[in-house]
């Protein structure tokens, strides 16, 4: 079942209903009168919610064939006596009902007849429907200010009536394609176009194709519709997903900074009862040997846990779950693995350019300085995975000595330059740093403006300024940390 949408103002008093054959023109016209005579008898009626309605003194309908052998009537003497009568009762207060107006008798005659109707009961400013196929109905409604033409949508491609009214512009009758598609003989057809004539022919081709073109891109707004609202559910999980993963890095980032300072002071503090110990024992050997074993003793307490290992599906354990990390001496060839010193980054080593090493970590390819890189052992990288990092102990006084205050990321791709500042960044914070300096160079501007727009997110960033111009301008940031 279609639902029908439709509307009579003040403005547009008459609606005149056109389209194919069986596409619905004559239910649409017995639905509203039948609506209103159940309205206007008190009964409850079947719309949606929020319409209105009105009342009419008078409610006159033509709908089917009236003719009688009995009163000497044929169809269209029928419907001309039903029009006498309309046009004697018809007022403003009157709805009227009208359907396949103007039918029965020879076509050039009827519709210029039923038109001088039509614009009679215009002039009495009656409300209606009207049902037609006559082209020049169709331009009445167009011209007249008080008539709206509307239109049985019809699927033009499956040559299928969709029994939907929609209000606006007048419909085709469809006669040639359902004809041809019932099967009448091509020869027929043809015969019946050259009699009907092109001009004729081409403007309700023109219409048909209208209304398909139209329904078409009432179905792409459709779909747009839906994708459109998919894209904005979808951009505010993001914005919810961001803001979640912002707040836990913060958390992350603060919780290592309290388990860090807590770590620290809790290193001093042995360091001192040592010192202590062995100055009051005027470095006795046994005292400084008990000192110097507790120690010892505690730095064992801060070596990391091992993993358990993970086990695969077929019951063996997975590589690179479990490794010992060991350093060794010797200079890093291409093809070692190396480790950041101060960090838990695992890297292998691709070459040299110049002082700088080019490390390959993970899916990230970079260079550092070779003075800040240590050659490991025991190293596997995990299957599946880009790096497997072995936990380690929070060493901050390692931390604090190899950390360097200026990063380097010239001739580095955005997303690997903001990769490490990111990285450079919370390992500042994390061991109170005060001063930075981000060399990026001046180039087209891109990638300073990129890394600044990303330091903007850190609150902990008290300014960010140029360099002096002297010593490289706006080739170089400088960050104030308020920690």
């Amino acid at each position: 079942m279609v639902p029908l949408s439709l509307w009579l103002t003040a403005e547009k008093r008459i609606l005149v209903v056109s389209g194919p054959n069986a596409g619905g023109k004559s239910i649409c016209l017995k639905t509203v009168g039948l609506i209103q005579f159940m309205w206007q008898a008190g009964l409850p009626v079947p719309v949606g919610e929020g319409s209105t309605m009105g009342m009419f003194d008078r409610i006159l309908a033509d709908i089917g064939d009236q003719q009688s052998i009995e009163n000497d009537l044929s169809t269209y003497s029928s419907h001309l006596a039903n029009m006498k009568m309309m046009l004697s009762r018809a007022d403003h207060k009157t709805l009227v009902l009208l359907d396949e107006f103007g039918t029965g008798t020879d076509p050039a005659l009827g519709g210029p007849i039923a038109e001088a109707i039509l614009e009679a009961l215009c002039h009495r400013k009656i409300y209606g429907l009207v049902n037609t196929h006559y082209t020049n109905l169709k331009n009445f409604a167009h011209r007249h200010a008080l008539v709206e033409n509307a239109s049985m949508k019809f699927d033009g491609e499956k040559m299928e009536p969709l029994f939907q009214l929609e209000i606006g512009q007048p419909g085709s009758s469809y006669a040639l394609e359902i004809a041809e598609k019932i099967g009448l003989p091509k020869p027929v057809l043809n015969q019946a176009k050259n009699k009907i004539g092109v001009k004729k022919i081409n403007v309700d081709k023109l219409i048909a194709e209208l209304e398909e073109e139209k329904r078409k891109w009432e179905a792409k707004n459709s779909e747009l519709s839906i994708r459109d609202r998919k894209t904005k559910l979808l951009i505010q999980e993001n914005e919810k997903t961001q803001r979640t993963l912002e707040n836990q890095r913060k958390k992350i980032v603060n919780d290592s900074r309290a388990e860090a300072r807590k770590l620290l002071e809790e290193t001093n503090r042995r360091i001192e009862e040592t010192i202590r110990s062995i100055k009051e024992g005027q470095a006795e050997k046994t005292i400084t040997r008990e000192a110097r074993l507790q120690l010892e003793t505690f730095k064992e307490q801060l070596e990391p846990e091992l993993l358990v290992p993970e086990m695969g599906t077929d019951g063996k354990e997975k590589p690179g779950t479990i490794q010992q990390i060991e350093v060794v001496k010797g200079v890093a060839e291409p093809g070692d693995f190396v480790r950041i010193k101060g960090t838990e980054s695992i890297g292998k080593m691709l070459g040299f350019k110049g002082k700088d090493a080019e490390v390959l970590i993970g899916e990230l390819k970079t260079n550092i300085k070779k003075e800040r890189l240590e050659k490991v052992t025991g190293y596997t990288p995990g299957t599946g995975s880009s790096q497997s990092r072995p936990t380690s102990t929070l060493n901050l006084n390692q931390k604090m000595m190899a950390f360097q205050s200026e990063l380097d990321v010239r001739g580095l791709r955005t997303d690997e330059a903001l990769g490490l500042v990111e990285n450079w960044l919370d390992e500042a914070i994390l061991l109170g740093q005060k001063e930075l300096r981000i060399l990026h160079g001046k180039g087209d501007g891109i990638l300073r403006t990129q890394i600044r727009t990303r330091l903007k997110q850190y609150r902990q960033i008290g300014q960010m300024r140029d360099e002096h111009a002297d010593r490289g301008g706006h080739g170089i940031t400088l960050l104030s940390l308020d920690i």
